[in-house]
């Protein structure tokens, strides 16, 4: 069956973490960040099946050259902020559907990248990942790391999409950030499914909150992969532990808190049919007041069946 996943997250500075590094490490290759000198060297990856810059649908061929090659796009992301707790790209991180072969699932991730560089005005670095060995087969995912500044012919610009703050967003006449994300994971989610119909089948995704489903329970857990992979070997994983711990005491209260709502459903269901009974008996009575005898007889028996329903 497949599912909806899609994480939205930012790479600051503030973090500790760097445009480079996560693009190194999400394409597979090594790169260099001019601006402190480090060497992110992950080409020894064999998990990444796809890699691939995508710009803004306006630009024509050829042009914005210098952000096709990855080292000159993330350096010059990194060289546009000056701040020591900058955001310096954006992450769409998304599961892509198992059932889909290796080319389809290229094709949507191509797509996705595309909605995004031509939404905001983006360069997006894609990259598609396999399942990890001894991971979850079925875990083929996306990276779409995008630039937090607009792609422009000769270099970044100005901040776009959801690294507008509130203000910003408000001046232009844009929806708040919290919005903007709902449409995203709609938009998102429209087009897994597009995918999944064009590839003649029959399952689809809902990129809905299980809330919002109608669906009242806890997601699934979800333990990190080095977690995971300790526990793969046999090792304890404090972190695992903590994550289902956590896991267990959401559930419980949600149970707890669901358990008085279906109690007060309950009362107030049986108490909807005595007040129903009492307006029957009360109208019956009135009727008793003002019909002839034969009525009288015939509202006596009627009486009974009140007493009975009473007694349910």
């Amino acid at each position: 069956m497949a599912i909806f996943f899609m994480r939205t997250s930012s790479v600051s500075r503030g973090a500790g973490r760097t445009a480079t590094a996560a693009a190194a490490y999400r394409a597979g290759e090594r790169l260099r960040d001019e601006r402190t000198g480090e060497v992110f060297n992950f080409s020894g990856r064999t998990d990444v099946l796809h890699r691939e810059i995508f710009l803004p649908g306006h630009f024509a061929n050829g042009e914005a050259a210098w952000a096709r090659e990855r080292a000159n796009l993330w350096n010059s992301a990194e060289q546009a902020e000056s701040r020591a707790n900058a955001r310096v790209a954006r992450e769409f991180l998304v599961v892509l559907p198992y059932e889909l072969n290796a080319v389809q699932r290229v094709d949507l991730t191509r797509a996705l990248s595309r909605e995004i560089a031509d939404r905001y005005g983006v360069a997006v670095d894609a990259a598609v990942h396999e399942p990890r060995p001894q991971g979850d087969p079925r875990n083929f995912h996306a990276h779409l790391l995008a630039t937090t500044r607009e792609a422009r012919v000769d270099g970044l610009g100005a901040k776009t999409g959801l690294d507008l703050n509130g203000g910003q967003r408000f001046e232009r006449g844009l929806s708040t950030g919290r919005a903007e994300l709902f449409a995203v994971r709609e938009r998102t989610g429209t087009l897994i499914n597009d995918a999944l119909r064009a590839a003649g089948l029959e399952v689809r995704v809902d990129h809905r909150t299980l809330v919002e489903q109608g669906i009242h329970r806890e997601p699934k857990i979800r333990i990190p992969w080095g977690a995971y992979r300790a526990e793969q070997r046999g090792q304890y994983s404090d972190i695992a532990e903590r994550v289902r711990e956590a896991y267990r005491a959401r559930s419980e209260a949600r149970a707890q808190a669901a358990a008085p709502r279906q109690t007060q459903t309950g009362a107030a269901q049986m108490e909807a049919l005595r007040r129903e009974a009492r307006e029957s008996w009360l109208q019956l009575r009135q009727a008793e007041r003002s019909e002839p005898a034969p009525v009288k007889q015939a509202s006596a028996s009627a009486g009974k069946g009140r007493d009975q329903d009473l007694g349910l």
